[in-house]
């Protein structure tokens, strides 16, 4: 923590500068909203402010490099990171500038992570695999530092980049260790109108969500569009996979939609988001069915009528009493964002005790069997194959 700090105070001018201009950029497009060069201005000064900082993530890349082009002098490398992520501290596994699985640095990795935790516990870990994914800036790497009391960055112009592995001791008896996958925001404004965005997007959300256990979508303001238009992807992805066979032609992770700063208030407002998002994923749902049903009619085999219902999210659960929901609402993060009354609000600390506890009991009474390191890594090879190999 000390070295990152050390980091950060060398980058601060830089820093700064970059700010600066992004700052200046989104003025300039408040006076002209319809200019679309002075957007295109705007999304490249964030993307150079992105580019321009440094942190712990990118040593790691330059370590796991480097135990590639020669894993026999540079063994012991896996473990410091297996150590480092002992520590408390997350580590990347998806390259955030490149959007690349570095297969043999993190299988390795996670051996010696396995090894750590056997030594501790004399038997090896049983894991939870929660993940979270959302539009840019919607809250994701806030909502699990509440929730499991992590330091994963949030401050403004610190967005993940990639997707990072954080190892937190779990609090109930039917796993030993909860295994976050923080991601990279779906839709951001600097991929804004580039060749490969949407293939960057999909890619993303489908490593965050085939192997896992559990997935958090988050939506802020009621903004849901961005993961409404990935998901679809996703579930056709857990379809078409070579997984699919394996849990029933079903998705394995469970999804927990959340939609923050809203007015919690209002119920009929909510009633009508939570029956909106279950048309949208019926819809989205019908449209795969009958997508594969066509490929199975041009082949000859026996063609089957589409389900009526959203089996495919493995019983996903929405009901008027938001107890009994798999989706929730949020209020504001915070009481107000005038000091000194910028404090954290306690119905949304509340709420997160909640969601945590909820999905534990959803997970765990939902047919869901524990594994170890050893078959997680395993699955998420499998996983970065399909998606390496799939045409999105």
């Amino acid at each position: 923590m000390q070295f990152q700090l050390s980091i950060n105070k060398k980058l601060r001018p830089t820093l700064e500068k970059a700010s600066k201009k992004v700052d200046d950029a989104f003025d300039a497009i408040q006076q002209q909203p319809e200019n679309l060069e002075l957007k295109q201005m705007y999304y490249c000064a964030k993307g150079e402010h992105v580019d321009q900082m440094l942190g712990l993530e990118h040593l790691w890349r330059e370590l796991s490099h480097m135990f590639a082009a020669d894993p026999s002098t540079n063994r012991h490398l896996p473990m410091l990171a297996a150590q480092h992520l002992v520590d408390g501290f997350p580590l990347e596994i998806l390259d955030g500038d490149v959007a690349m699985f570095h297969k043999l640095w993190v299988v390795r990795v996670l051996v010696e992570l396995n090894k750590c935790l056997h030594a501790v516990l004399e038997r090896d870990p049983q894991v939870l695999v929660l993940s979270i994914i959302g539009v840019q800036s919607s809250g994701k790497s806030t909502l699990l530092n509440l929730m499991f009391g992590t330091q994963l960055k949030t401050s403004a112009g610190q967005c993940t980049r990639g997707v990072y592995l954080q190892v937190v001791k779990s609090e109930w008896s039917d796993y030993d260790y909860v295994l976050l996958l923080d991601t990279e925001g779906i839709r951001a404004p600097e991929y804004f109108d580039l060749e490969g965005a949407e293939l960057h997007d999909n890619r993303l959300a489908t490593f965050a969500v085939l192997p896992v256990d559990a997935c958090i979508v988050m939506a802020a303001n009621e903004e849901d569009s961005g993961f409404k238009e990935v998901l679809p992807m996703v579930m056709l992805a857990s379809k078409k996979s070579a997984m699919a066979e394996e849990h029933g032609g079903q998705m394995q992770a469970k999804l927990f939609f959340v939609y923050i700063s809203v007015d919690t208030n209002d119920t009929k407002k909510l009633l009508m988001y939570q029956r909106k998002l279950q048309e949208d994923l019926r819809r989205a749902s019908h449209e795969i069915e009958n997508l594969q049903i066509n490929e199975v009619g041009k082949r000859g085999a026996r063609v089957r009528q589409p389900p009526s219902t959203l089996d495919f999210l493995q019983k996903f659960r929405i009901d008027s009493d938001e107890e009994k929901s798999d989706v929730k609402f949020f209020g504001n993060l915070k009481k107000s964002n005038v000091p000194p009354f910028d404090v954290p609000d306690d119905e949304y600390g509340n709420k997160v005790v909640k969601l945590r506890k909820y999905i534990n009991n959803r997970v765990l009474h939902g047919g869901w069997e524990s594994r170890g390191l050893k078959a997680w890594s395993k699955y998420l090879c499998i996983v970065w194959q399909y998606i390496a190999d799939a045409n999105f």
